[in-house]
């Protein structure tokens, strides 16, 4: 499964780069708007904090990623995200199926 938080733009740019298309994928930020009925998408922080009890610092969130080399500070903020994402998409998929 391919778990992403708020990709309405990284799909179109992996579709016109790339020609991919994903299956077994799911975003977070979807499935939340599902659950919450909520008119936003809203962060992962706020998801991690509602579901998962936990808080994570968002400080590169808003950060130039497209400077090279990345910064070691911000790949390690980069991978913290990513390694929630399973966790949050478990839970969500969970409360969807109740």
């Amino acid at each position: 499964m391919k778990v992403m938080h708020g990709s309405d733009n990284d799909l179109c740019v992996i579709k016109a780069v790339l020609n991919l298309s994903f299956l077994n994928f799911v975003d977070t930020a979807r499935l939340d708007l599902e659950i919450s009925k909520h008119q936003n998408i809203r962060g992962l922080a706020i998801l991690l904090k509602d579901y998962l009890h936990t808080h994570m610092p968002k400080d590169y969130q808003v950060s130039e990623w497209r400077v090279r080399p990345i910064p070691p500070s911000m790949l390690e903020y980069a991978r913290r995200d990513s390694m929630v994402l399973p966790f949050v998409a478990t839970k969500l998929l969970g409360l969807i199926a109740q």
